[in-house]
């Protein structure tokens, strides 16, 4: 079903041209109008010669009559053809409204027809994944929708989790297999890889893409913390990354890729759980002060687009522990919450039940999985991250969020901050500093009984009180806005030594595109390196591949790839590094 798909011409400019079908409309629609005055004419004569003995014109009154006819058919007519002009003049303005260009996005455009084609109806951007590169594909993809407005994607390869985006309208699914595949595109315009640690599973067929040989640009894209791959073996590229997608902030702090060649952008992974999901935005709840309004009669919890928690303090479980990876700080937490809720003096209903649901400690069978059905019955969940390392959010706190209840989170509370309102959970860090316990809050491995018993009971303490409990209950648990305590926009590059977390779930993506320099750098640089091979397809001239791109790798020389390329940045990497200095 996707041949047609498939057999789009990688070769063919970025931009096609829709003027062939325009001109066949108008033709088809001037075809008729003749073939209407034609009719017309046959009938006119028809009538004038029917049941009648012999030529004579018509009487006074008949011609008036006619035409008073003729010019009411007339006005009809206009009246008929100026509202269908105001209605495809109204559905272009709509269009016009809903795919407005920012200044920026113009100029890029703009450049980019001058680029890769001349300018016309949509074409097509080509896009590869190997080894998972598709873990982190809300962000991904739409880094590329950015970069190319006027195009549709066609995924291709190993599309994985990212067929969730196909529309068959912007995105469209192409060819299933691999470069050198009959009927898969000879060239590729992106592609985006992930990390060495998951290379084994695309077995033989591993680094099929390569920018300089079949591909245009790369992407890369990580969903994992940083001590699990080996960041100096990428596949072999004639080119550096154009941008770095990562879940973790580890290479950005440690500066291992300049930005004079590779834009960085921090996509952590509970964005997933962010970005269109109204389960986090628009929260309802039922009971005390903060309840939130029912739901109007008829109506369902879909059609409002939100969610609705119930009384959340009165669910039946105190909280849940739920993981596969049975790290020992996670463990001796729920060791140490189990323990504190069979003593704890509390007559409410369920206070002694910490349930664990998964692999780890488990004494309860897995729920049916969803976003976040696994908690629906607990009143709060234990999120902890498997490590602590900059900018490492996962999906954990988005998913415990998602089901109303209050998270107890460990990892980096900053960049959480970043992601959601951190009202909305127990940070276990901020705990300890606020009572004293600075080596715990530094470093978990410092954590002591005493440390976790304490954790432990604050918890059982935020359930006796009421009022304290539905204060983490807030109706949007998504970080606010970029403004400062006084109410002044910060830097759109971050705040507190982190970049903004990329999709922002709070924006719109023109909206992203403008007021976030570091997107505006990814989505120019990415169109550059598309462009620039393009051009250079069928150029016999060939760089040596590498597979190491970092900052520090031998050799490194990123001015050369930078000098050819057709679009200025934004702004200079050598500015965005001072504007970071300065925070």
């Amino acid at each position: 079903m996707f041949a047609s798909i498939a057999s789009v011409d990688a070769s063919a400019p970025l931009i096609g041209t829709g003027a062939p079908r325009d001109a066949q409309i108008a033709s088809r629609a001037t075809d008729r109008s003749g073939e209407a005055h034609r009719a017309s004419a046959e009938g006119a004569e028809d009538a004038s010669s029917f049941g009648r003995s012999g030529p004579r014109g018509p009487p006074p009154w008949a011609t008036t009559r006619s035409a008073a006819r003729a010019l009411l058919l007339g006005a009809a007519s206009f009246a008929l053809v100026a509202l269908v002009v105001a209605s495809v003049a109204l559905a272009a303005a709509d269009g016009a409204a809903r795919h407005r260009e920012t200044p920026l996005g113009a100029a890029r455009n703009t450049l980019l027809r001058a680029a890769v084609g001349a300018p016309g109806g949509r074409g097509h951007v080509v896009v590869g994944f190997q080894s998972r590169g598709f873990y982190n594909y809300k962000a991904t993809i739409r880094l590329i929708q950015l970069a190319f407005p006027e195009h549709d994607l066609l995924l291709v390869g190993q599309v994985g989790d990212a067929v969730a985006l196909v529309d068959n309208y912007r995105v469209k699914l192409g060819h299933s297999g691999w470069p050198g595949d009959p009927g898969f595109p000879a060239h590729v315009d992106v592609v985006i890889e992930g990390p060495n640690v998951h290379r084994h599973v695309d077995g033989p067929r591993a680094c099929g893409f390569q920018v300089g040989k079949n591909t245009g640009a790369w992407i890369q894209s990580v969903a994992e913390p940083a001590h699990v791959y080996d960041d100096t073996l990428w596949c072999p590229h004639e080119a550096p990354p154009a941008v770095r997608v990562d879940t973790s902030l580890a290479k950005f702090k440690e500066r291992a890729y300049s930005e004079r060649a590779t834009s960085y952008l921090w996509a952590p992974y509970s964005q997933f759980h962010l970005v269109g999901n109204a389960a986090l935005s628009d929260r309802r709840f039922s009971g005390g002060d903060n309840a939130a309004e029912t739901i109007p009669e008829g109506a369902s919890l879909a059609s409002l687009g939100g969610a609705n928690h119930g009384d959340v303090f009165r669910r039946p479980f105190l909280a849940a522990y739920m993981s596969s990876d049975c790290r020992g700080h996670r463990e001796t937490f729920f060791a140490h919450l189990q323990r504190r809720a069979s003593l704890a003096r509390n007559q409410r209903d369920g206070v002694s039940q910490v349930h664990a649901l998964g692999a780890c400690s488990r004494t309860h069978p897995s729920p049916a999985m969803s976003e976040y059905s696994p908690f629906r019955e607990y009143r709060f969940v234990e999120t902890f991250e498997n490590t602590e390392e900059p900018g490492y959010v996962t999906e954990k706190l988005g998913s415990a969020l998602a089901s109303g209840a209050v998270p107890v989170y460990w990892g980096d509370p900053k960049a959480a901050a970043m992601v959601f309102d951190e009202r909305a959970f127990i940070d276990a860090k901020a705990f300890w500093r606020a009572n004293g316990m600075f080596a715990a809050a530094d470093s978990v491995s410092a954590a002591s009984d005493r440390e976790w018993e304490s954790l432990a009971q604050h918890v059982i303490d935020v359930d006796k009180d009421e009022a304290t409990f539905r204060s983490f209950l807030l109706p949007d648990a998504r970080a606010p806005l970029d403004e400062d305590e006084e109410g002044g926009v910060v830097s759109g590059l971050g705040k507190g030594g982190y970049p903004f977390p990329f999709p922002d779930a709070r924006m719109e993506p023109a909206e992203e595109l403008e007021r976030r320099p570091r997107v505006e750098q990814a989505v120019t640089r990415l169109a550059n390196a598309v462009a620039v091979a393009r051009r250079r397809r069928d150029s016999p001239a060939r760089r040596q591949p590498r597979i190491n791109w970092r900052a520090d790798a031998p050799g490194a020389d990123e001015d050369a790839f930078e000098e050819e390329r057709p679009l200025a940045l934004p702004f200079e990497p050598e500015a965005l590094e001072a504007q970071r200095g300065e925070r």
